[in-house]
């Protein structure tokens, strides 16, 4: 969600290719199509055939998106851990053939590591608190789910009990088993919905002070739209929308 919508269309149909959009060992596999440029159409859904494929994705985690280097000599170590999704959630199907088996291979891990020779570790380790802690800053994101009902109306209020130093932006991705109740099998992870319906509104409240300070009406797409990208630093705060 992060990647798809921070990236303009031009900026998708030019990284097709890393993002795994084309390509594969039947050349170009998955034809280009502009009016959706969020995914991949595999070959076949026999399980008999085989659809591989390459993609590079920047991994957004608290190293990558800190401010300054980081000191990984003197880290005693780092590990990176990756999660995938169920195959459901990312998966869109047309038919009623069992989901496809998804294999992940030949996984690296590529990053930029600058030496300033050992002379400048003691200058960093001197950076040090009272503590022996080095403080960097960084950003990160802090998922919370809550599951709300089929049949639920008027008013709702959802409670998200979580407690953080500051907070940059704040993005409410409705999705889950909602989606499968639509009639063309959309992914139910990762496919945005009108949380509060056609006709309704949505806005947050973060110490009791209301962002933003007009609810955002779900039939202005526009509108919110605009919202999205301003909470991703896409333009500045103060411009006018």
């Amino acid at each position: 969600m992060i990647a798809l919508t921070k990236l303009n269309v031009a900026e998708k149909y030019g990284l097709a290719t890393e993002l795994g959009f084309v390509g594969g060992a039947s050349g170009a596999t998955g034809a280009l199509d502009v009016n959706n440029l969020s995914g991949r159409t595999l070959n076949s859904v026999l399980a008999s055939d085989a659809d591989p494929f390459s993609f590079a994705l920047p991994l957004g985690c608290l190293l990558s998106s800190c401010s300054e280097l980081v000191p990984l000599g003197l880290m005693g170590g780092v590990r990176i851990q990756i999660t995938t999704a169920a195959i459901a959630d990312y998966i869109q199907q047309h038919t009623t053939a069992n989901l496809p088996t998804i294999t992940f291979e030949d996984l690296e891990l590529n990053f930029d590591l600058v030496s300033f020779g050992a002379g400048m570790d003691g200058v960093v380790a001197s950076m040090a608190n009272a503590e022996g802690d080095i403080l960097m800053k960084s950003q990160g994101w802090n998922v919370n789910n809550i599951n709300t009902s089929a049949s639920a109306g008027g008013t709702q209020d959802l409670i998200f009990n979580t407690r953080l130093s500051s907070i940059k932006s704040l993005i409410y991705q409705g999705s889950g088993s909602y989606q499968t109740n639509w009639g063309d099998d959309r992914p139910a992870g990762y496919g945005a919905a009108q949380v509060a319906g056609a006709t309704g509104s949505t806005q947050f409240f973060v110490a009791s002070t209301p962002f933003p300070p007009t609810p955002l009406r779900e039939s202005n797409q526009a509108a919110i739209m605009s919202e999205l990208r301003q909470a991703q630093g896409s333009f500045p705060a103060n411009s006018i929308t």
